[in-house]
């Protein structure tokens, strides 16, 4: 009997061990609402934009799979060209809210009860179409909106 509770008592350890040890390593990833998201809304803020760009590629250095880095770059470039109205970033705004777009939608897959995804998914959809409005494309800008409206709508609801 002592033999089975001290197997039983091993098998916890070693549960709750995995669990502390893989926990941080699978979810430890910035999220939308960590301080340096926070950092990074306040510099873009006071139009501090090569301090908040340097922090948001320092996301995506370290954690390349996650759409947060992606989604803030896209948010800070597309800031400065319509803030100082120049084409300079248009490619990079394209790409960092694509990145975010598919990302997030692929973390959604695997996290369907997450609202992160839904609303990084939204605003890039969001931010997307400001940018293509401002070049003309108005139908892509009008599409983007009505995918922007549904993932937020849905970020809400979660």
């Amino acid at each position: 009997m002592n033999r089975l509770i001290e197997h039983r008592e091993k098998r916890i350890v070693l549960i709750l061990s995995l669990f502390f040890i893989v926990t941080p390593i699978s979810f430890g990833q910035t999220a939308i609402r960590d301080k340096v998201c926070q950092g990074i809304a306040r510099n873009i803020w006071r139009n501090e934009f090569p301090e908040a760009i340097k922090k948001a590629e320092e996301i995506i250095k370290i954690e390349k799979d996650n759409p947060v880095g992606h989604f803030l770059l896209g948010t800070i470039y597309q800031t400065i060209s319509e803030e100082f109205r120049t084409d300079r970033f248009r490619d990079q705004i394209s790409d960092h809210l694509n990145r975010a777009i598919d990302l997030a939608g692929e973390r959604a897959e695997v996290e369907p009860d997450n609202p992160d995804w839904a609303f990084i998914c939204g605003a890039s959809y969001g931010y997307r179409a400001l940018h293509r409005a401002f070049h003309g494309n108005w139908f892509g800008a009008f599409g983007d909106g009505f995918k922007c409206s549904s993932n937020l709508k849905k970020a809400i609801k979660l």
